[in-house]
Formats: C-alpha cells, structure tokens, sequence
C-alpha cells in the first residue's frame, strides 16, 4: 500500500465533540428511563436492549404478546416525552 492509498483511508473514530454527544445522548436516555414505570422500562430493556421478539418477552413475563406491544408503545410514547422535555431532539 502506498502512503497515498494510505492517507485515501477515512477515520471513523468518534472526535471528542462526537464522543460527548453520545456520552450526553446515554445520560439524558438514563433519566427518561427512569421516568418509566418499572413494567415499562423492563420491557424496554428487553425488546430494545436484550434484542429480544415480543413472543419471546412474553413468555419470560408470564403476559400476552399484545400487552408486550401495548407496554412498548406507551413506554415510547413516554420516552419521547420526557426526552423531548430534556431538549432532546426526538425522531417522530
């Protein structure tokens, strides 16, 4: 490889304002969890940080699988909210 093909390599490693962003981005997304009842931010954590299918939280949480989807819509609802009150840009 020559030192042009070299410097053509793009660097994708956070810069420091990037870095602090996502750092900030984590703590205000902490507080707005927080918020949640403790049903809600469990099935948050399950479905969007454990990945897991609604069919599957179900079964662990003794629950049907639409008070799984019932639970996920208003926990985002609620976290959009409370992010939006923390000034955080929220997606609709």
């Amino acid at each position: 490889m020559s030192l042009d093909e070299v410097d053509d390599i793009e660097d994708d490693s956070d810069t420091p304002t990037t870095s602090a962003e996502r750092e900030s981005g984590a703590r205000e997304m902490q507080r707005a969890l927080a918020k949640l009842s403790d049903d809600h931010r469990e099935i948050v954590r399950l479905a969007f940080y454990e990945e897991l299918p609604y069919d599957e939280i179900a079964t662990l949480l003794a629950i049907p699988s639409n008070t799984v989807k019932t639970r996920v819509f208003y926990a985002k609802q609620q976290l959009k909210r409370e992010l939006s009150r923390l000034g955080v840009e929220v997606a609709q």
